[in-house]
């Protein structure tokens, strides 16, 4: 193995996630060929198990059929685990209990915000609009008519059809937000930016999710939640047991799923130079 094998077989993990999140969040076509052609040029191997068993169409944005809001990722169990983690450590009961009132708390206070937003958008996508506004003064915008324009920008011309709300860039399509480019022509036919953000993001839609409140479930004869912890009901109540296991002598095995960006280090035999080999099970003293 000589030094030049060593070097690129020395790359490191963070380099493989790196050409993969390109892969990954690349928004159009072209910057999805150019990211697989990176990675077919760092590990042809990893670029081989990408095409046979990645299921590109299912993760990579330029590739995915339908309109993800420009996520990856949904974390649903662990921002559940995130807001229940004082809860979840209850009992069932209780558990059950508390996550209804705090699912209705959190509507209704998610109601009362809405009802205070000072414009068609909240906050927050306001705030975005504005900084992607401010983005689009330096870019030249030529109307085309029919709601097409052409943005000139310093890296190149982009495509912007205000009818379809889609630019050739893609962000506007995957955000539902105008992008920069979008904002510098919407500047040009003279219309408000605000009439281009998805619907979902707009007061109206907002007021059809929280027209109605959850309705508070009637109990009888259930005693309440916190009554399990009370000592003096302690003997009246049935708790459930683990079920009875042996442990089986000797030390526990760990299995570990090894990553495949893991790097491995290979020994090698001061004499021979070979991988593999140790002093100990070396068996040709005077090689060749």
């Amino acid at each position: 193995m000589n030094k030049g094998q060593t070097r690129t077989n020395g790359r490191s993990k963070e380099d493989a996630l790196y050409l993969l999140d390109k892969i990954a969040y690349a928004r159009t076509d072209e910057k999805f060929e150019a990211a697989m052609d990176d990675m077919r040029s760092f590990s042809p191997r990893l670029f081989d198990w990408l095409i046979c068993h990645g299921d590109v169409d299912r993760w990579a944005k330029s590739r995915f059929p339908y309109k993800r809001w420009d996520n990856i990722t949904s974390n649903i169990a662990e921002s559940f685990n995130a807001w229940m983690v004082n809860e979840r450590k209850h009992t069932v009961p209780q558990l059950i209990y508390e996550h209804r009132d705090k699912v209705a708390r959190k509507l209704h206070a998610s109601y009362l915000a809405m009802t205070k937003w000072k414009n068609c958008v909240g906050p927050n996508i306001e705030s975005k609009v504005l900084d992607i506004v401010d983005g689009s003064d330096h870019m030249y915008a030529e109307n085309y008519g029919g709601g097409r324009v052409k943005v000139t920008t310093s890296c190149g011309d982009h495509r912007v059809d205000l009818r379809l709300h889609q630019c050739s860039c893609r962000s506007w399509q995957m955000t539902g937000i105008p992008c920069s480019h979008a904002c510098a022509a919407i500047k040009i036919v003279h219309d408000n930016v605000y009439d281009y953000v998805d619907n979902c993001y707009k007061k109206s839609s907002q007021e059809k999710i929280y027209a109605r409140s959850m309705i508070p479930v009637v109990t009888t004869d259930m005693p309440h939640p916190n009554d399990y912890y009370r000592m003096e009901n302690v003997s009246e109540q049935v708790f459930l047991l683990p079920p009875i296991t042996s442990r089986p002598p000797g030390r526990p095995k760990v299995n570990r799923d090894e990553s495949q960006f893991q790097n491995k280090r290979i020994y090698q035999y001061g004499r021979c130079h070979k991988p593999g080999h140790i002093r100990r099970n070396y068996r040709n003293p005077n090689p060749s």
